[in-house]
């Protein structure tokens, strides 16, 4: 009870100065609550300690360190995200967490990563999407139709990462497109590599893959998602302006049998490649079999890949990404065709080396489980956030970073950055901070 007090008594004075000094007005009423539950600890640990950040990467609140047992934290009216770190007797740091904050919460049981100094991260990546900017905010001074602003910071903060990624996935809607015929694509992603090859991280070792999305290689014929269609002309546009990008050639082609019935050559549009211990699979989640059908994948070609690469003993950590979630929280941007996407859960959750599924579309940061498979929806990279998502302090725009550690463990790392008004705002943009860290 008494550290309760002492907590309590910290807090009201570090949001007091915070808000003092920042000029923000004091939110009036009782103060949010967090209830955590750290769980099973190891027995070394002694202590856990708690610091809390606004949506700039501020501390408002402690660092403040207590036992290992449930907390009940008063918490800042500003609080967005809150960091545990599990302590030793000689206060060196065995674990930590992070994680977004929407109080009042309950946090039980986090699962916590282990620190750099007992299980280094031996190789990384970054991926999201979705940063093509809406039609009333194109302008002819920005012919690539990206959310600049989102787009140059990302890059400037990727290579800024205390652990260096080896690759920067993109995971579709790079451009607005969705116009008929090819003309439009071929300007508008002809433009974004010239942006992309302007920046620093064309300039690094850090290796770009970008697959496509619906707004590159779709339609639209009228307003909802089920009026864009199949554009074939924007196949060997994509092929041909972004082949040094492409990572691989061995995706299902219209050659007999042809057991996915795919009406034009995918090999280079869903593929797998293989960086040391991981395995890549790259999806198009728009093939094309027919006219009119869009959000298909091919399952026969993913199924044959899948247990080759569960078969391969090279092969410890599998990765699966495309631009559609499996499922979609944003109403507006649906998921894969409810005929495959159940079976295509299925698929990966058998496959014991498949990690999770990453994937954007969905204008939003969000961590879930689709049974027993980890899906991360990345799509918060600059296009006009899902509205509902908007409305939250959590609302973000960032990237999401893999690491996979000695042991094996693989943990993940969202980062954020306030959204602007108007949130096409140009460059620079404040650098993204750390807003949810968990194992996976």
């Amino acid at each position: 009870m008494l550290l309760i007090v002492m907590l309590v008594a910290l807090l009201m004075a570090s949001c007091t100065g915070d808000q003092a000094a920042s000029g923000l007005p004091v939110t009036p009423g009782p103060p949010p609550v967090v209830t955590v539950d750290p769980g099973n600890l190891p027995p070394e640990v002694t202590g856990v300690r708690y610091t809390g950040f606004d949506e700039q990467g501020r501390v408002v609140l402690g660092p403040v360190t207590l036992d290992r047992q449930p907390q009940r934290l008063e918490a800042h009216p500003r609080l967005v995200t809150l960091q545990l770190e599990t302590l030793d007797r000689a206060g060196r740091v065995q674990h930590d967490f992070v994680t977004g904050v929407e109080p009042p919460t309950v946090i039980q049981s986090p699962a916590l990563v282990a620190s750099e100094s007992h299980d280094p991260t031996t190789f990384s990546f970054v991926f999201s999407g979705c940063n093509r900017l809406g039609s009333s905010e194109v302008t002819s001074a920005n012919p690539s139709t990206a959310n600049l602003g989102q787009l140059e910071q990302d890059m400037t903060d990727i290579l800024g990462l205390p652990h260096h990624p080896g690759w920067y996935f993109c995971l579709g809607d790079l451009v607005l497109n969705e116009e008929p015929g090819s003309a439009a694509l071929q300007s508008q992603l002809s433009a974004w590599v010239s942006v992309y090859q302007a920046g620093p991280l064309a300039r690094s070792d850090v290796q770009l893959c970008p697959i496509t999305g619906n707004h590159e290689i779709l339609v639209q014929t009228g307003k909802t998602e089920a009026t864009e269609l199949p554009n074939p002309a924007t196949l060997p546009v994509w092929l041909s302006i972004m082949a040094p990008y492409i990572r691989g050639s061995n995706g299902p082609t219209t050659a007999a049998p042809n057991p996915d019935g795919l009406t034009f050559d995918q090999s280079q549009l869903s593929y797998t490649f293989q960086e040391g211990p991981v395995a890549f699979m790259m999806l198009n989640t728009d093939t094309f079999i027919d006219t009119t059908t869009n959000s298909d994948i091919p399952l026969n070609w993913i199924t044959g890949q899948l247990q080759a690469l569960q078969a391969d003993s090279s092969v410890e950590h599998i990765f699966v990404m495309g631009h559609r979630p499996i499922t979609s929280p944003d109403e507006g941007n649906l998921g894969i065709r409810p005929q495959e996407a159940p079976q295509f859960q299925k698929l990966l959750e058998e496959t014991p080396k498949v990690r999770a599924y990453l994937c954007a579309h969905a204008h939003l940061w969000e961590s879930t489980k689709l049974g027993k498979l980890p899906q991360i929806i990345s799509g918060n990279a600059g296009s006009p956030l899902e509205h509902k998502y908007k409305k939250t302090k959590h609302a973000n725009y960032g990237f999401t970073q893999v690491h996979i550690h000695r042991s094996g463990t693989v943990h993940v790392e969202a980062y954020g950055r306030p959204v602007p008004s108007p949130y096409a705002a140009p460059p620079p943009q404040p650098k993204a901070t750390l807003r949810e860290k968990f194992k996976l």
